[in-house]
């Protein structure tokens, strides 16, 4: 039995280090306009950033990874913009 938990507990090990190396492809676009930055500069997610697309800086787009299967990082960032 204890060789079963120990490979079984090996097995795991391997799969969420595959996990973990697998690039995050951006799966989320939004452009945002001068509100909508200002909720994003006070409530945005540490792993979201934007990118300005006018000099005065009223334009941006955010361009990000959601996780489908973690619905508590979609409500963070909606959260940010309500």
């Amino acid at each position: 039995m204890i060789a079963y938990i120990m490979s079984n507990h090996t097995l795991t090990k391997k799969i969420l280090e595959k996990l973990s190396k697998q690039e995050e492809v951006i799966n989320l676009v939004l452009e945002l306009g001068p509100k909508a930055i200002v909720q994003f500069k006070k409530y945005h997610p540490l792993k979201a950033s934007i990118s300005y697309t006018s000099p005065c800086q009223t334009t941006a787009i955010l361009k990000t990874f959601i996780n489908v299967n973690h619905s508590e990082e979609l409500t963070e960032l909606t959260g940010c913009f309500f």
